[in-house]
């Protein structure tokens, strides 16, 4: 085989556009993945917190007063205060090791900028987005000096967007959020209390489910937080671009072994967080990617009429959630009682051309299947309640789907390793070394 220096130097270069590894999660059902009693077994216990009795939670529609937390001097909005605001065991050492502060308290600006994209379902169940084709976003939250004019603006402007009081014909809103800042992760957190569990557990990659704020007949909150892994093209086969400078022939057959080599040599450990270049069909990566939904389910109950109490039922619907009683009585907040159910969808920031999935994305996709003749019949008759369990579960099939593809992609190159065991007497010796042995 001949030795191409300036194709490997060129492979090698591509190779390092890789998406880069993830940062391994921390697979453990402790602080902060997600609501179990205890601290890490290493933690030591705040003793402040054992001298007095928890605050009582409230529920998500139930008004805050601006300001009513931290000295009357503090002229920062309210919002600013979360998560300790609205849950007081949620201290800056939580929130500095969940890495909640490491978002609340950047002061280099993000790369980018935060983009929210918005999605509204109508009481007839047709799905309305206000700019489809835009990449931007319906809203824009700027990256840059704290407390200039242009960010401190866009941030007021995102809080009086999620003041407004929503149509009359809409019953669920869903937000897809990229770049997550750290004023739009405290604003979403203030305006729907939502357990900081969800952000600690996205920003960290770490999958939860839970169930929250249960109010039989009215709603509740939900968190879905999964890993999975998809495909993406690989760069190392992909047809050359206008903004590509590498040479027509350096992705032949021996370079692409040559760059396996390389791998082999480099890195004798099988790394679970890293892409992983197929042997099989080398035009296919797999990569680990993430959904994060945080679901606010609240049941629509028309103005004049009364809300629903316990688990009694509605024009002879079932109270939902249905399985779940009330852990205490709360009856403040009844006259605001009927707004409409919000889905928050959390995504990893990544770097183009590797994109994990986007919010854009993810929010074409929903749209379109508001657009499925199967799935729209469904919508209509389960929206106008306020239910968003089947828009739920519509975006759960997208990461279904990946690990259908996946798996079909795994089995191919299973059965290529069975029909194509490697030769312990060709390669080099450092190959040799890392082969796996029977």
């Amino acid at each position: 085989m001949s030795f191409n220096l300036d194709a490997f130097g060129a492979i090698q270069a591509k190779a390092s556009a890789l998406p880069p590894r993830r940062k391994p999660p921390k697979h453990r059902h402790a602080t902060p993945s997600g609501p179990w009693p205890f601290l890490d077994i290493d933690d030591e216990v705040d003793s402040t917190q054992l001298s007095s009795p928890p605050p009582q939670p409230k529920f998500d529609d139930e008004e805050e007063r601006e300001n009513s937390y931290g000295p009357v001097f503090d002229s920062r909005p309210y919002w600013s205060h979360y998560p300790q605001s609205q849950f007081a065991n949620w201290t800056q050492w939580q929130q500095n090791k969940s890495g909640i502060a490491r978002v609340v308290n950047r002061r280099l600006p993000l790369p980018e900028d935060c983009r929210i994209f918005k999605l509204d379902i109508w009481s007839d169940g047709i799905f309305r987005a206000d700019n489809v084709r835009s990449e931007e976003g319906d809203y824009v939250v700027k990256s840059g000096r704290v407390g200039s004019r242009e960010v401190t603006e866009s941030i007021e402007n995102f809080w009086q967007v999620l003041g407004e009081k929503p149509r009359s014909e809409a019953r669920i809103k869903v937000f897809f959020v990229d770049n997550l800042s750290g004023p739009v992760l405290q604003m979403l957190g203030t305006k729907y209390r939502i357990e900081p569990f969800f952000f600690s557990s996205s920003l960290n990659s770490i999958p939860s489910r839970y169930q929250e704020q249960v109010r039989p007949g009215k709603g509740d909150h939900v968190t879905l937080t999964l890993s999975f892994i998809r495909t993406l093209p690989s760069p190392a086969t992909a047809p050359p671009t206008p903004d590509t400078s590498y040479t027509e022939n350096a992705y032949n057959e021996d370079t692409l072994h040559m760059l396996q080599s390389s791998i082999l040599m480099q890195t004798p450990i099988i790394d679970v967080e890293a892409p992983l270049v197929l042997t099989s069909n080398p035009s296919k990566l797999l990569v680990l990617d993430l959904i994060s939904l945080h679901v606010i389910r609240r049941k629509f109950v028309p103005e004049g009429l009364p809300a629903v109490d316990s688990d009694k039922t509605l024009n002879g619907e079932a109270a939902y959630p249905f399985d779940r009683q009330e852990s205490h009585d709360s009856t403040s907040g009844m006259n605001s009682y009927g707004g409409i159910s919000t889905i928050i969808s959390y995504h990893l920031p990544s770097t183009p051309p590797f994109n994990t999935t986007s919010a854009s994305t993810l929010h074409k996709r929903l749209l379109a299947a508001g657009r499925s003749v199967y799935w729209s019949h469904i919508f209509q008759s389960t929206v106008p309640s306020g239910d968003p369990t089947f828009v739920t579960l519509s975006l759960l099939w997208y990461p279904l789907y990946a690990w259908d593809e996946v798996l079909e992609v795994l089995l191919g190159e299973v059965a290529f390793l069975e029909a194509h065991p490697r030769n312990p007497s060709s390669g080099s010796e450092q190959q040799k070394a890392y082969q796996p042995r029977a």
